[in-house]
C-alpha cells in the first residue's frame, strides 16, 4: 500500500498516519477538501492510482462545565446545573449531551434553554454560536446515602470537535446522612427539667 495526501485546504497541516497501512487515519486540521491518493502493488506492478476526496467540515469545540449549590441532605432535593459552551471557531448544530442519573439520584425536573431532555440524554439542534452556550438545570431527589457522581459527556455534533478533553464534567454529590434529625418522646417525662 502506497498512500499519499496530493492536496489539503490552505493552512491544513494534517498528515497520514502511516502510509504504508492497510487503513492509514487523517486528521483534518482545517475545514475543506483533503484528497488523498493509494497505489497498491500486487509484487509484480502497480496499480493505477485511485483517489478520494474527504470533505472535512468547520470544527466547533464543544466544551461542559458544571455547578451544584450546595451539598444535599438525603431525602431532598438537590438542584445542578450544566452549561455547554461552543468555544469556536464555527457555529455548532445537531449536539447531543449524556447525563444519565447515577443510581440513587432520580430525576424530578428540569428546564433548559433549547432542545429538548428525556432525563438521560439533551438534544440541543442548535444553532450555537462561537462563543455562546445554552444551559440545563435539573432537581434530582437524592434517595440512597454515599457519594453519587453526575456526569454531563458531548457524546456527538454535526461539527468536528477538535478538542476531547473539556467535552465532559462531573458533579460529586455526597449526601449528608446526618441532616435527617429527628426526636421522638416515647413517653411523658418525669422529674425537673433543668435549663443548660
Amino acid at each position: 500500500y502506497a498512500w499519499s495526501l496530493l492536496s489539503q485546504p490552505a493552512g491544513g497541516t494534517a498528515v497520514l498516519s502511516n502510509p504504508s497501512a492497510v487503513n492509514p487515519t487523517i486528521t483534518a486540521t482545517v475545514a475543506g477538501d483533503y484528497v488523498v491518493q493509494l497505489i497498491v502493488n500486487d509484487g509484480l506492478a502497480d496499480s493505477a492510482p485511485d483517489t478520494v476526496v474527504i470533505a472535512a467540515a468547520a470544527p466547533a469545540d464543544l466544551s461542559v462545565r458544571a455547578y451544584l449549590a450546595r451539598q444535599p441532605a438525603l431525602g431532598e432535593y438537590v438542584g445542578v446545573w450544566f452549561y455547554l459552551t461552543n468555544n469556536g471557531p464555527s457555529t455548532a448544530t445537531g449536539m447531543t449531551v449524556s447525563i444519565p442519573a447515577p443510581p440513587g439520584l432520580r430525576y424530578h425536573s428540569g428546564a433548559w434553554a433549547a432542545g429538548a431532555f428525556d432525563g438521560a440524554t439533551w438534544l440541543v439542534p442548535g444553532p450555537l454560536a462561537s462563543g455562546s452556550e445554552y444551559w440545563i438545570t435539573f432537581n434530582y431527589y437524592v434517595e440512597t446515602p454515599g457519594t453519587k457522581e453526575l456526569t454531563a459527556r458531548v457524546v456527538g455534533s454535526d461539527q468536528v470537535d477538535p478538542v476531547a478533553t473539556n467535552n465532559a464534567a462531573t458533579l460529586v454529590i455526597t449526601p449528608n446522612a446526618n441532616a435527617d434529625l429527628r426526636v421522638s418522646l416515647f413517653g411523658p417525662p418525669t422529674g425537673t427539667i433543668a435549663p443548660g
